[in-house]
């Protein structure tokens, strides 16, 4: 399960507080949806993450990468993925795919607040 929250931390070295949005281990990897601060970039990844759970794509195809973030994509169960010195993906964690558009819903709220 791909768990977050919100929280408060201190980037700046000081008493400032800001609210972050933090995906947890051993998930972390996905904390790349915050790349996407556009809403209307973000609505377009959602879109596309929804037609791919409707297809029929082999769990784990080494066909996506988002952004600089490689993940090994499936129409329900996706990875994120290391890649290895000989230029090979290695699995690392599996996640649901259609649990990752939720965490892309709530980081649309995040940006909305």
């Amino acid at each position: 399960m791909i768990t977050y929250q919100i929280k408060k931390i201190k980037p700046y070295g000081d008493d400032r507080e800001i609210n972050a949005f933090i995906i947890e281990p051993p998930h972390q990897g996905l904390n790349v949806i915050k790349g996407f601060d556009n809403l209307d970039d973000l609505n377009l990844e959602i879109d596309w993450l929804k037609e791919l759970t409707q297809r029929n794509v082999p769990d784990f195809s080494e066909d996506g990468i988002m952004i600089n973030q490689p993940f090994l994509w499936g129409s329900q169960k996706s990875k994120t993925v290391e890649i290895s010195a000989d230029k090979k993906f290695t699995g690392t964690h599996e996640f649901d795919t259609k649990e990752l558009i939720e965490v892309f819903y709530a980081w649309v709220d995040f940006l909305k607040k």
